[in-house]
């Protein structure tokens, strides 16, 4: 004889499933906004130093046009960092965002911008 599965029989209500859904949102959103900070540390461990940390007010596209928002990078792309300095994409890599906090680290010639959990490669 086969054993029935439980859920089948177990009833649970929308207000229930809503309680449950906000519950593990809550648990969530605590190691989901970790992950920038462990990325930046981990690119400390791997001989990174911080050099900056500031707010990414824009960019520049390959075209010469300002836009007041962060879309990631995108080769020869300008992030313009708190409205005066800038740092150019070498690669691609697709994140939106307003105005993000952004962590600048260096290891010799190397130079990474963190944003979130996504990391850069940037030249000065």
């Amino acid at each position: 004889m086969r054993p029935r599965p439980v859920a089948r029989h177990l009833e649970i209500g929308v207000p229930t499933r809503r309680f449950i859904l906000l519950a593990l949102a809550g648990y969530a959103a605590p190691a989901l906004a970790d992950i920038g900070a462990v990325t930046v540390e981990s690119l400390k461990d791997n001989g990174y130093a911080i050099v900056g940390e500031a707010t990414v007010t824009g960019y520049i596209d390959s075209d010469g046009v300002k836009h007041d928002d962060f879309q990631g990078c995108n080769f020869g792309w300008r992030i313009i960092l708190d409205f005066v300095s800038e740092l150019t994409c070498e690669e691609y890599n697709y994140a939106y965002a307003f105005m993000p906090k952004a962590v600048v680290l260096v290891r010799g010639k190397s130079l990474r911008m963190v944003v979130g959990n996504h990391v850069y490669d940037v030249i000065h």
